[in-house]
C-alpha cells in the first residue's frame, strides 16, 4: 500500500490510497463468494460458483463495488495504526478508482490552534476613580434598605413621594366600571396609571379625588392604548418615607463598630477593589480577544455542529425547566435554518476561546497540586458532601482558570512570570494603575487619607 497525507484548511487531512494488485484480486476473491453466497446462480451452491461466472453475471464493477468497503476499511484501520493524526470523526470517501484500485479519504482530526506573539501584547490597567458621589449613593442605598413608611406627625395632605392607601372606582370609556379597595399607591410621576399619582397631590386623608387618566399609545396594554378611564379615589391613609438620620449612631447599627467617617473610608475602599476587580477582568477580556484574533485556529466543522447541537439541547433543557411547551422547542430546534446558523455561529465562538485558553495553558506549562484542588474544594464545598469526580475536575478548573487569567494580566501589565504570586501579581496590577493616576495622588478625601483617585487591589 502507498499512501500520501494532505493537510486541509478547517483541521482536516486527505489520505490518498493506492493498493497493490494481489491485495485487490484477494479481496475480489472474497466479494465474488460473498455474491455468489447472496444472490445464488442456477447451477452452483450459494457461495460456491466460480468468480468468472460471478462476474459474468453481475459485472466486474459490482465485484468492485462488494470488494471497495472491505479494502478501504483495511487500509484506513493500518494507517491509523501510525498515528501520524488524530480523527474526531468518521472518514468520507471523496474519490475512488477501480483500476488501479485508488482512493482518497478526508478525515476530520483534532484542532490546531497556532497561537500569535501574545507575550508581547500590552494593555493598561485603569480602573474608573471612585468619586465622593458615588460614596454618596452607596450610602444612600444602605439607607433606603432601611427606610420605614409612617403617618406624619401632625397630619398633612398627600406629597410626591407619599405612599397611599386608597379605594378606587375605575369606570371605562364604554360605561363598565371595576372597583377595588385598599391598593397601595406610591405617588411618583410616571406611575402605571398616568396622572394618578399628581391627581392624588395634596388630597386628604378621607378625601374623595375625580382624577381623568389618560392612557398614551404605547402603553404595554394595547387594550387601552389611547383611551381615557375615570377614576373616583378615596384616600384611606397617607403614609410618609422615613429614613435613618445620617449619623454614627447609624453607622454602628450596621452591625460594625465604626463611625460614619469609617464607613465612608470602608465604602470607598469596597469600591476601589470593585473598580480594580472591573479593570483587571477588562485587561483580561482584551488579552484573550487580542490572542484569538491574532492567531490561527483551524476546527473541523464537524466539531462545531456537535456544538452546536450541546448548546441547542442545553437551551431546550432550560426551556422545559421553564415550562416551555414541546411545541414551542420544536420550532426553536437546529432544524429552523435561522436558529441553526446562530447556534452555529456561537459555536464557533466558545470552541475557538475554549481552544485558544487550553493553547495558553499548555504553551504556559500551567499546573494544578492535589493541595491547590484540594483547597478549593474545601472553600466551596458544603460540609460533609464528598468530593466526587466531577466536583474534583470543576475545582480543578477553577483553579487552573485562575491561574491563567493571573498570567495573562501580568503580561498585559509587562510584569515578571516565573515565580509570581497571585499576590505579587496585586500588587503589580496595583503599582501599574497608581502609575496610571500619579498625576491624581496629592488630592485626598478629607478625614480618611485616601486618594481621591486611587487604584484598588487585585
Amino acid at each position: 500500500m502507498r499512501y500520501t497525507i494532505e493537510r486541509l484548511p478547517e483541521s482536516r487531512v486527505a489520505i490518498d490510497v493506492e493498493l497493490e494488485a494481489e491485495v485487490v484480486e484477494k479481496a475480489l476473491e472474497r466479494a465474488s463468494q460473498r455474491l455468489s453466497r447472496r444472490h445464488p446462480i442456477r447451477g452452483f451452491r450459494p457461495g460456491k460458483a466460480p468468480r468468472r461466472v460471478v462476474e459474468a453475471v453481475y459485472g466486474r464493477g459490482a465485484l468492485y463495488e462488494e470488494a471497495a468497503d472491505e479494502l478501504i476499511a483495511r487500509a484506513y484501520a493500518e494507517i491509523l495504526q501510525q498515528k501520524e493524526f488524530e480523527p474526531v470523526a468518521e472518514a468520507t470517501l471523496d474519490a475512488i478508482n477501480y483500476e488501479p484500485f485508488s482512493f482518497r479519504l478526508v478525515v476530520p482530526v483534532e484542532p490546531t490552534v497556532t497561537l500569535c506573539d501574545y507575550r508581547s501584547l500590552r494593555f493598561p490597567l485603569e480602573p474608573e476613580p471612585v468619586t465622593e458621589e458615588q460614596i454618596d449613593a452607596r450610602i444612600e442605598e444602605l439607607r433606603l434598605a432601611q427606610l420605614v413608611w409612617r403617618e406624619p406627625e401632625p397630619p398633612r395632605p398627600a406629597a410626591l413621594g407619599d405612599r397611599c392607601l386608597v379605594d378606587m372606582r375605575l369606570r371605562y370609556e364604554d360605561g363598565t366600571e371595576k372597583s377595588y379597595e385598599d391598593v397601595d399607591v406610591v405617588l411618583e410621576a410616571g406611575s402605571f396609571l398616568p396622572g394618578l399619582a399628581e391627581g392624588l397631590v395634596g388630597a386628604q386623608v378621607g378625601e374623595v379625588r375625580e382624577i381623568e387618566i389618560a392612557f398614551p399609545e404605547d402603553v404595554a396594554n394595547q387594550a387601552l392604548a389611547g383611551h381615557k378611564v375615570h377614576a373616583t379615589v378615596t384616600v384611606r391613609a397617607i403614609r410618609a418615607p422615613e429614613l435613618p438620620p445620617l449619623d454614627d449612631d447609624w453607622a454602628r447599627s450596621l452591625g460594625r463598630e465604626e463611625t460614619l467617617a469609617e464607613l465612608r473610608a470602608r465604602i470607598r475602599r469596597e469600591m476601589e477593589e470593585e473598580a480594580l476587580k472591573k479593570a483587571r477582568a477588562k485587561v483580561i477580556g482584551q488579552m484573550i480577544d487580542a490572542i484569538q484574533e491574532q492567531s490561527t485556529i483551524d476546527v473541523p466543522e464537524v466539531l462545531v455542529e456537535r456544538e452546536a447541537e450541546r448548546v441547542a439541547d442545553d437551551l431546550a433543557r432550560l426551556l422545559v425547566r421553564a415550562g416551555t411547551s414541546e411545541r414551542f422547542l420544536k420550532a426553536q430546534s437546529m432544524r429552523d435554518k435561522e436558529l441553526r446558523d446562530k447556534y452555529m455561529a456561537l459555536a464557533r465562538r466558545q470552541l475557538r476561546r475554549t481552544l485558544v485558553l487550553s493553547e495558553i495553558i499548555r504553551a504556559e506549562q500551567l499546573e494544578v497540586t492535589p493541595e491547590e484542588v484540594q483547597q478549593e474544594l474545601a472553600a466551596l464545598a458544603d460540609e460533609g458532601e464528598e468530593d466526587d469526580e466531577e466536583r474534583l475536575m470543576d475545582a480543578r478548573g477553577r483553579v487552573l482558570i485562575r491561574k491563567l487569567e493571573e498570567r495573562l494580566l501580568a503580561i498585559a501589565l509587562g510584569q515578571p512570570l516565573e515565580g509570581a504570586t497571585s499576590e505579587e501579581l496585586s500588587g503589580a496590577g496595583e503599582r501599574e494603575a497608581a502609575g496610571a493616576a500619579e498625576t491624581n495622588a496629592a488630592q485626598f478625601t478629607a478625614g480618611t487619607g485616601i486618594p481621591a483617585e486611587p487604584a484598588a487591589e487585585v
